[in-house]
């Protein structure tokens, strides 16, 4: 995974050029788990629902579940020890050898990405988190020997990115962060893509070669302009690289500082996913433990089919129609009480304009209609639903001559959505 040097503000697999829609999710404990076929059921299934990136603790420890059902015991751990401890699951004291390493556990953790990579899953490493008070000293050679560990291990394997901590800033400095990106950018031969996770999204090195792309965190449910705005302090760096929140909601998850029900719903989620990408940006979301973990029926999830089957239409439009790569943000300059929501995106090489469609709905006095102009795509196909029956009407629109305007309309039952999808193809 790198940045693509024809269009910095996204990515692409290096191998085939292959432009690469990051679709992430949170699985911080993901190592926790003893039994590793949870392990790999848990990426298989994020897989089938086209996850491509999860962020995952390499060392951690926590003694609180943020509200969900979460028990550990003899299935599950929150204590992830990368060092041998005389007592792992103690919070405060686990009394770690920093100068070794537990072997096992590294080899359990080169399993797991071993099985992502298999199917082009990228895993975000983190070093650390926030939760807990057992790591080395900030700059120590402990800690410096950790680092070159991790390196040593796991940057062979293509799907590894590197994160040097969750909720960084609430346990090491600005300083602390551009040394140490500093060094694992320069020790790293393979040069995996870097970032970091602050609490406060003010706290990014942009402007340092080490730094891959942005890692905020930001549950507002005003992603598209805080994300344009993101974009913007990028700019004024004069290094453009792509920007991600990376902690925008957990569906169904409502800790005290998440907006109010329905604020983490999965709809309410899934809208919040289409405004990065119409931002040109990017999104890691997560899931709550609602089916339990050490409590029944302990499968440690919740179903996120339904909002993740629309995260999988945004990877499809995005990557595999190959639009979002190449459209640059532009202002709407209609006259202002004739806007309406939507977004506005012009290709990089010329004037040719989309609007992308927005919700239409009873005070929608177009109905849903939407102007297209351009030869972006020579062909357009186009899908409305029928919500009282579940039909589907597939029509195609040619614009293959040039610049010419499209009025799309729905049917009278159909419900606003236009889907566009490759010439040719049957999905």
């Amino acid at each position: 995974m790198r940045v693509d040097p024809a269009y910095p503000w996204h990515f692409i697999w290096e191998g085939t050029g292959e432009h690469y829609y990051f679709n992430g999710t949170t699985a911080f404990w993901l190592m926790g788990w003893r039994d590793e076929r949870h392990i790999r059921y848990s990426i298989e299934r994020l897989h089938q629902l086209k996850v491509n990136r999860i962020r995952t603790l390499l060392a951690g420890h926590a003694n609180l579940f943020w509200g969900d059902a979460v028990m550990t015991g003899s299935g599950f751990t929150m204590a992830l020890r990368p060092w041998p401890a005389e007592a792992p699951e103690s919070l405060d004291n686990p009394r770690l050898d920093f100068t070794r390493f537990n072997v096992p556990y590294w080899q359990k953790y080169e399993r797991m990405l071993r099985f992502a990579r298999d199917r082009d899953v990228v895993i975000s490493v983190i070093f650390d988190i926030s939760t807990h008070p057992a790591q080395p000293a900030a700059g120590s050679e402990d800690e410096r020997r950790y680092l070159r560990y991790a390196i040593a291990r796991l940057a062979a394997f293509s799907n590894v990115t590197w994160d040097l901590g969750d909720d960084l800033d609430s346990f090491r400095d600005e300083k602390w962060t551009h040394e140490t990106g500093t060094l694992l950018h320069d020790r790293d031969p393979y040069k995996h893509l870097a970032t970091s996770h602050p609490a406060h999204r003010e706290h990014q090195d942009r402007a340092s070669a080490w730094f891959g792309f942005t890692s905020i965190q930001d549950w507002s449910r005003a992603q598209h302009a805080l994300m344009l705005g993101e974009r913007q302090i990028q700019l004024r760096t004069g290094r453009i690289i792509p920007q991600a929140n990376e902690e925008y909601g957990y569906e169904d998850h409502y800790p005290a500082w998440a907006p109010a029900p329905p604020g983490d719903s999965a709809e309410t989620l899934r809208r919040v996913a289409w405004d990065i990408a119409m931002a040109g940006a990017y999104g890691t979301a997560g899931e709550s433990a609602r089916r339990g973990t050490n409590v029944w029926p302990d499968t440690g999830r919740l179903d996120q089919r339904p909002r993740r089957r629309h995260h999988g239409h945004a990877q499809g439009l995005c990557a595999h129609g190959r639009l979002l790569h190449q459209l640059r943000l532009v202002e709407d300059r209609a006259p202002r009480r004739a806007r309406r929501p939507g977004r506005v995106l012009s290709r990089e090489a010329g004037p040719d304009l989309r609007r992308l469609p927005a919700q239409g709905g009873p005070g929608d006095p177009e109905g849903g209609a939407r102007t297209l102009r351009g030869h972006v795509v020579r062909r357009l196909y186009r899908r409305h639903r029928t919500p009282r029956r579940g039909e589907r009407q597939r029509l195609l629109v040619d614009l293959a001559q040039g610049p010419g305007v499209e009025r799309l309309g729905p049917p009278a039952e159909a419900s606003p959505v236009v889907r566009e999808t490759q010439p040719g193809s049957t999905r």
